[in-house]
């Protein structure tokens, strides 16, 4: 089994902005503004596996969107 790819600092920080930069700034849910600095959402939990890549983070609003996939 392969570790996940995790990253920190300003690369993190260098990809965090590279999804905020790919869906326009809008939540992929229901298209509502999301302030610049938010964290995008990993798709595949970091818990679960899921690695710090851009395919695998989406930019979510922290509610109802966000809050709705975690609960």
């Amino acid at each position: 089994m392969q570790k996940p790819i995790r990253l920190k600092g300003k690369k993190l920080r260098d990809l965090h902005a590279a999804a905020y930069e790919r869906d326009g700034g809008l939540c992929v849910e229901c298209g509502k503004w999301i302030e610049p600095g938010n964290i995008p959402h990993h798709i595949i939990k970091k818990s679960h596996g899921g690695p710090d890549t851009l395919e695998n983070l989406e930019m979510l609003c922290i509610y109802p969107c966000h809050y709705r996939k975690h609960h």
